[in-house]
């Protein structure tokens, strides 16, 4: 079930499935308390609901053009992106996070992200590498030649990657979708 879309009209927000949203409690939450803000003073229009939703879409979802990143920085990212700032980011908005977590929890898309983070570590090391870093004898601990076969193997990893996140994109249309362009309904799964 598509809970979120991206606002074709503002690429920084989202438009929620109101019926879909409205049925999760923690969602439902976040809509419900929004009493007003900055340009919506008695609330109607749900800014601060909508940017707070926003924030969740972009950092939690597979679909986010910010899924590829480490956690840290689609953190930071998201929060940009939905003008939000640390202090914004509460108990409710965290069980937001919580509740979309577990509404797109499958092994293949946890196995990728895990795989995302270990990639984000290897990055981390390939910039630190020192070639002029030596031991106590003098031998240097990072050879170009292992540097250069090192970025070899890259090319495959980055190609196995791929195919791993279009392998967990079926996955995730495949738990939602039936013939054509309907959705499952709740009662629908044979599990």
């Amino acid at each position: 079930m598509e809970l979120f879309t991206l606002n074709l009209s503002n690429k920084s927000t989202v438009s929620i499935n109101e019926p879909a949203v409205m049925r999760i409690p923690a969602f439902k939450r976040l809509i419900n308390r929004d009493r007003g803000s900055v340009g919506d003073a008695d609330g109607r229009k749900k800014y601060k609901a909508l940017k707070e939703l926003t924030f969740i879409w972009y950092y939690c979802d597979f679909k986010s053009p910010l899924a590829d990143r480490g956690d840290k920085e689609r953190w930071v990212e998201s929060l940009k992106i939905a003008e939000l700032e640390d202090a914004d980011i509460d108990g409710d908005v965290n069980s937001g996070i919580d509740a979309y977590k577990k509404l797109t929890d499958v092994i293949s898309l946890r196995l990728y992200r895990a795989a995302l983070e270990g990639c984000n570590k290897l990055e981390q090391h390939f910039n630190t590498i020192d070639f002029e870093e030596r031991d106590e004898m003098g031998r240097a601990y990072h050879s170009p030649q292992s540097f250069l076969k090192n970025i070899k193997e890259l090319k495959t990893t980055f190609e196995n990657l791929r195919e791993f996140r279009d392998m967990v994109k079926q996955d995730l249309a495949g738990k939602t979708k039936m013939r054509g362009n309907s959705l499952k309904g709740n009662r629908e799964d044979p599990n």
